[in-house]
Formats: structure tokens, sequence, C-alpha cells
């Protein structure tokens, strides 16, 4: 409202009346209380805005929280595989290191077995016939109705200067002779090797008009069962030790030696 003299103040008081003073209070009062209204409406949209931005914040510090104890729970759940797991490998380890040594012992002892078979029972060729000697082998071989009246060691079997055989042990008398075949270990291709051996001496004999009937065996420290049935099948007397005695072994009922 533009400044009045006093005139002009007195001249537009008489205009007023109380009804035209009463709008007009009405008119502010009306007015205050809008604007009242209106801070309080953005006071509440601050509120809420405000409180929007907590809740928001509270959700977001929430998630964060979850998602870190989440990776917690992860690297703890990772941390206990692993440890789980090397764990296993050190049971594994130790398992495999308790079956090698296992394992190592058996080996140790299977060695130890035979050697000790080895040496108890025949340390050489030259020592299982020295005992064959030394036990008169000749005499069990009468026994079984083999009269053998001399016997004599790596008899060699000539010819042109060449040996083509030779016999460990070569058992004879006017009637028949045998050769024997001495091994440490007795295998079946040692069996086999005297079946040729057996072919040559009895072809060299009859060349030389021996007409004697030429038997065979073979001997071992170490017999082994299928060494033993696959000798005496091809018709071999099969030699044995038995401790410090040497002996022949006991046949089948349906044995019979083999006449080159």
């Amino acid at each position: 409202m533009p400044y009045m003299t006093a005139e002009e103040a007195a001249e537009w008081g008489k205009t007023l009346s109380f009804e035209k003073v009463w709008a007009a209070l009405m008119e502010t009062r009306a007015n205050l209380e809008e604007d009242r209204r209106k801070a309080e409406e953005e006071r509440e949209k601050d509120r809420k805005r405000a409180e929007e931005e907590r809740e928001k914040d509270r959700k977001r510090a929430e998630e964060e929280h979850k998602k870190a104890e989440e990776e917690r729970e992860k690297d703890r759940k990772r941390a206990e595989e692993e440890h789980k797991k090397a764990e296993e490998e050190r049971e594994k380890d130790r398992k495999r290191a308790e079956e090698f040594d296992k394992g190592m012992a058996a080996l140790r002892a299977e060695v130890d077995k035979t050697t000790k078979n080895i040496n108890g029972l025949s340390a050489s060729v030259g020592e299982l016939m020295q005992k064959m000697v030394a036990t008169r082998l000749w005499d069990k071989f009468r026994e079984l109705g083999y009269e053998f009246s001399q016997g004599s060691e790596c008899r060699k079997f000539i010819r042109e200067k060449r040996v083509l055989a030779e016999a460990d042990v070569f058992l004879e008398n006017g009637i028949y002779a045998m050769a024997v075949e001495v091994k440490t270990k007795l295998e079946v291709s040692d069996v086999d090797d005297h079946l040729e051996r057996m072919d040559i001496i009895s072809k060299f004999m009859r060349e030389r008009g021996d007409r004697r009937e030429l038997l065979g065996a073979v001997a071992g420290g170490i017999v082994s069962e299928s060494a033993l049935n696959y000798a005496q099948k091809k018709g071999f007397f099969v030699i044995a030790q038995n401790g410090e005695a040497v002996e022949i072994a006991e046949s089948p009922g349906n044995f019979k030696p083999r006449i080159w």
C-alpha cells in the first residue's frame, strides 16, 4: 500500500465499515492459515523425505551387512572345506605311507624267507650236487629198482671237440643210465630244456652203439608244485632237497618213467 497523508488516511477511514474490517481480518487470517498449512505440508514432506532417506540408508546398510555376512560365511565354509580336503589328503598320505610300509615289510619278509629257503635248501647247484653225492642218491634209486654202479658230475657229450650236451649228474650201469639236470630253483622251462637235452644225449649214445636205456631226472633246491607236476608228467624223476636231505619226490600212482 502506498503511503498516505493524514488527510488521505482520515478520508479513507471514513469509507471503512465494521463488516469491511472484519472481512479483511478474516481474509488475512485465512491467508495466514493457508500459509501455515502449506508450511506444515512442506515440513511433513521434508520429514517424509528425510525418513525415506534414513530408511534407504538403513536398508542399504542392512544389505551391505548381509552381503558382508554372506561373504564371511562363504570364506568360513571355503576355509572349512579346504581344511577338510587337506585333512583328507593327509589321511590318504598316511594310509599310502602305511600301505607302503606294510608292502615293504612284506617284501622284506618274503626276501628274507626266500633267502633263508635258498640258503637253507641249496645256495648253489654245486652244493646241491655235493649233497646228492653225500646222501648217496643212487641208494635211493636202488629202492626203486635201479642199481647204478657209478656216477659222475658234469658229464659232457662231445663230438668233434664240440660239446653237444652236458649232464650235471650222470648215473649208469651196464643196463641203463640216467641224466640229471640240477637247478637251484627248478622251473617248468628247465624241464623243457632237459627234454631237449635228453634227445641229444640219446641220439649221441645210439650213434655210438650204446643201447642202454636212458632215463631222466631233474633236481632243485626249490621245486614249485607246477614244475614238479610237469616234470613227472613228462616222465622225469624229481629230486628235491628236504632240509639237509635230498630225496626223490613221491610220484603219482600212474607215473611211468620215460625211456629214451
